[in-house]
């Protein structure tokens, strides 16, 4: 069984135990906001915060995140304000990578096939953990808002590829 260090515990753990430290993390939550319930995305953030805190802290901040910085309004309402989240980084990028942007519309590559995942995890999948971590502290420090600035920066990271 592979051994997981996590900072301020004083041994190393198990996977087995680490998993089941962030599921029962996101069943918690799931019974605290009924209407929203556990959504995939979550677990990449609860997982983040496990990294830093106890579970009970964790809890406690994921709660914070998804009521008072706008996480939750994002899984609401068949993904009503995620959509609208889409569509302003996509004028965002029009307005600020223009050239980026016209070359997406030849593609029809559209914000939400690229972008959901960044947005429902606020960025804790898929990328470095040191990015991760400023990510969040932006994140605790700024607010939701910080996803387009974080979006916009890895898209125009892009352009100087193509």
């Amino acid at each position: 069984m592979e051994e997981v260090v996590i900072p301020g515990l004083c041994a190393p753990i198990t996977r087995r135990h680490n998993d089941l430290i962030l599921g029962l993390l996101y069943q918690a939550y799931s019974v605290y906001d009924e209407e929203i319930g556990y959504c995939q995305g979550q677990s990449f953030l609860a997982a983040v915060l496990l990294l830093h805190m106890p579970e009970e802290q964790a809890f406690c901040v994921l709660v914070k995140i998804m009521h008072h910085y706008g996480l939750r309004a994002l899984y609401k309402n068949n993904f009503q304000d995620l959509h609208c989240k889409f569509y302003q980084l996509e004028r965002l990028m029009q307005d600020q990578l223009p050239d980026l942007w016209s070359h997406f519309q030849e593609l029809n590559l559209e914000a939400h096939m690229y972008a959901s995942q960044w947005f429902l995890t606020l960025f804790t999948a898929k990328f470095p953990l040191c990015m991760v971590f400023h990510i969040t502290d932006l994140l605790l420090c700024e607010g939701l808002s910080i996803i387009f600035n974080v979006a916009l920066a890895l898209l125009k990271n892009v352009t100087t590829m193509y």
